[in-house]
């Protein structure tokens, strides 16, 4: 008996776990206040840049295009591996998840991303 309990006990654990893990910590609006702080950063980019140079970054810009936008993740080529024009295309419009350090730039709140497990389209 004791097992048959322990196992969906175990299971409900496990989800709640993961489910804490994907909470949104930060948003466009609170997102300057985590600096030095790793959160889960969740919002709807108004921008998804491409830069024209080969191998160059994608930039997600948040709360306005570029130069006021309000926040910044910034996904370099050696992340990104794969196509990123493909890449901004399935990101752009999307609402999405973010985990990463938050650090200033320019005295801007950006994410630069380490990989892409830290990127999840909701």
């Amino acid at each position: 008996m004791l097992r048959s309990i322990a196992l969906p006990l175990a299971c409900a654990f496990v989800l709640i776990a993961h489910a804490q893990q994907m909470i949104c910590s930060a948003t466009v609006e609170t997102v300057a206040q985590h600096k030095g702080e790793k959160v889960v950063f969740c919002g709807t980019p108004a921008e998804v840049y491409v830069t024209k140079k080969a191998n160059g970054p994608v930039f997600l810009r948040f709360g306005d295009n570029y130069p006021d936008a309000y926040f910044t993740v910034v996904i370099f080529s050696e992340v990104a591996c794969a196509d990123r024009e493909a890449l901004a295309t399935r990101l752009k419009g999307h609402a999405l998840r973010v985990r990463g350090l938050v650090k200033p730039y320019k005295g801007r709140p950006e994410i630069i991303l380490k990989r892409m497990a830290d990127l999840e389209v909701e």
